[in-house]
């Protein structure tokens, strides 16, 4: 537990709050340090961007495979009797 955490359950425990439940409450407390660690809204959509440009590429390369397939298959067909 994080000196917060620690703080709110006694705290909890003071105010005559069971011990079980004062402790899940204080663990389910976020923290100022671990707030500073969570992403922001533009690192969120940094995120998203990136994910549709690999979605761009793959579909790009899948394309591109699907094409050499074709024509790999087309090649056989006229090759064999």
């Amino acid at each position: 537990m994080t000196i917060t955490t620690m703080e709110l359950y006694d705290a909890l425990i003071m105010a005559g709050v069971d011990e079980d439940k004062a402790r899940k409450a204080a663990e389910a407390v976020i923290s100022r340090d671990e707030i500073k660690e969570l992403p922001a809204k533009s690192d969120i959509k940094d995120i998203e961007v990136r994910i549709d440009r690999l979605r761009a590429e793959m579909f790009r390369f899948m394309a591109a495979q699907t094409i050499v397939i074709i024509g790999a298959v087309v090649t056989l067909l006229q090759i064999l009797p």
